[in-house]
């Protein structure tokens, strides 16, 4: 049976972009209709953005866009499959923990638990190479630090994390 999605489609994407061209790449993917958050990384990656579309074929659409501006060499799209409700914190957001959990965890229950935390602006389930994508409020990498320590302290499902720092 091939049926459409045609509830709300949310979706991360992480890019790699040419050398000197992550402004130009920012304030391109920015622009676009769709895209809810966009900013630099720190890292392998160079550019995150949280894109959202009404359907997944207009998230497709979007990912596409995104993939074929001028610069980016890279696309990797970590698709959302439950969670994702935002706190409305996103220009507080100063990083991005990508997490894998124990394939016995309970996932709902997990994203439900760290969406609880005070320095978390959002919790996503997410399809690929993570578990989930939690995005961590805060200024300044001793506080991005910390939240993820108390996280990591108090969820034990928690098998491993790899954080991003995010800039504006």
């Amino acid at each position: 049976m091939n049926e459409s999605i045609e509830e709300p489609s949310l979706a991360y994407i992480a890019l790699q972009v040419q050398r000197g061209r992550s402004n130009e790449v920012v304030d391109d993917v920015r622009a676009l209709a769709g895209v809810t958050y966009a900013g630099y990384a720190v890292g392998t990656l160079d550019v995150l953005a949280k894109i959202e579309a009404k359907d997944i074929r207009s998230l497709i659409r979007l990912i596409t866009q995104i993939g074929r501006s001028p610069g980016v060499l890279k696309t990797t799209t970590y698709l959302v499959v439950e969670g994702g409700k935002s706190k409305e914190r996103e220009k507080q957001v100063g990083g991005i923990m990508f997490a894998t959990a124990y394939t016995t965890a309970n996932y709902s229950q997990l994203v439900e638990r760290l969406a609880q935390h005070d320095s978390v602006n959002s919790v996503s389930l997410v399809l690929g190479e993570y578990d989930l994508i939690v995005e961590i409020v805060g200024k300044t990498l001793p506080e991005i630090r910390n939240a993820i320590r108390s996280i990591q302290e108090k969820e034990k499902e928690i098998v491993s994390t790899n954080t991003v720092p995010v800039l504006e």
